[in-house]
């Protein structure tokens, strides 16, 4: 019965394309661009229709291989974490964030299904009002007439594509999301374990030593980056340390501690839209001997998001206008800043 299904929408995704091929095909040939919509004619409704039948089958394609690899990073978080449980010796920082970074992995790609479920069901819907549109205008002429037929044939093709997109998000997203969480927390669960049992018998362990000296003012000379010209002293103050963020960055296989910390709002004043604030981001290390060492450092500013994926280190910038009459500010974008080691230095890719 699958095979059957599979071959079917095979079979549907040809039959699509070709579809969409002739009805564009013979639209460039015999007519201008698309006119405004309060000019729609027989034509340009069947051009529509092609091209978001193109687009909808794109993002169906899409879909599918998103699909497999959020189910691809759950199975290996899944594994990986039954692994931990099982083993009767005590499980390593690392291989704790090697599962995580799985189950973030799929949560990410979760939310780009979603995304792309929606995007196709827009698509499917553009294509039911360009048909109804060109039902409106159709001739009598037995061009049209066939046009219409394989436009119809074109929309119940196009359904058939995305059809594993628009049931897999309603039957199969959340009970994965809801694995997802599950995995995280127990991973969160099996770290703080870990943390307690390095906090009893062992000083050397970065986390612990983050708990203690990232804060303000003892942290300073870690802070400090250049000596001469201090960013971060004890006569100004008033910078604030966001709970770090520990993964292995470099790949040498220490755990660092990405910590930031910012000087002012964490949102815009009223009315003062391109307000930043200070801050920065820093990356910390610690030798065999228990010595924290600073890698890297970035400059930025108090609006500064960080987060993880695996061994790279996304800082999310916001961007904000005034929002209408009143004096107040609206997001209206988030620049997405790539940080990657490389030859032993942090670089911004």
């Amino acid at each position: 019965m699958a095979a059957n299904l599979s071959r079917q929408r095979k079979v549907a995704i040809r039959a699509g394309l070709l579809f969409a091929s002739v009805l564009s095909g013979a639209l460039r040939a015999s007519a201008a661009p698309p006119p405004a919509p309060a000019t729609v004619s027989f034509a340009n409704a069947l051009w529509h229709l092609s091209v978001d039948a193109q687009g909808v089958a794109a993002n169906s394609r899409k879909f599918e291989r998103v699909r497999a690899a959020a189910s691809k990073h759950v199975q290996a978080g899944s594994e990986a974490l039954q692994e931990l449980k099982a083993s009767e010796t005590e499980p390593s920082y690392l291989a704790i964030y090697s599962a995580r970074d799985e189950f973030q992995a799929a949560l990410e790609d979760f939310e780009r299904l979603r995304d792309l479920g929606q995007e196709i069901a827009e698509g499917l819907r553009a294509m039911e009002t360009a048909l109804d549109s060109a039902k409106a205008r159709v001739s009598a002429t037995p061009s049209a007439t066939t046009q219409l037929e394989r436009a119809s044939e074109l929309l119940a093709s196009t359904r058939l594509i995305s059809q594993p997109a628009t049931r897999f998000v309603d039957s199969e997203l959340s009970p994965a999301t809801d694995a997802a969480n599950a995995g995280l927390h127990d991973l969160a669960a099996m770290e703080q374990a870990l943390r307690e049992a390095h906090r009893k018998y062992s000083t050397c362990d970065i986390h612990n030593i983050g708990e203690r000296s990232f804060e303000y003012p003892r942290s300073i000379v870690l802070f400090l980056p250049y000596i001469k010209r201090p960013m971060f002293n004890a006569d100004n103050g008033g910078y604030v340390p966001h709970p770090p963020l520990y993964a292995d960055l470099d790949g040498n296989g220490q755990v660092e501690a990405i910590v930031q910390l910012t000087r002012g709002a964490t949102t815009p004043p009223v009315s003062d839209c391109s307000w930043r604030g200070q801050g920065a981001i820093f990356v910390f290390e610690m030798d065999e001997k228990c010595v924290v060492h600073r890698l890297a450092w970035i400059k930025g500013s108090s609006l500064d998001r960080q987060r993880l994926k695996g061994k790279t280190l996304f800082v999310d910038q916001p961007r904000f206008t005034s929002s209408g009459d009143k004096a107040s500010c609206k997001q209206v974008e988030v620049a997405h800043v790539v940080w990657q080691f490389k030859a032993g230095k942090l670089l911004r890719l």
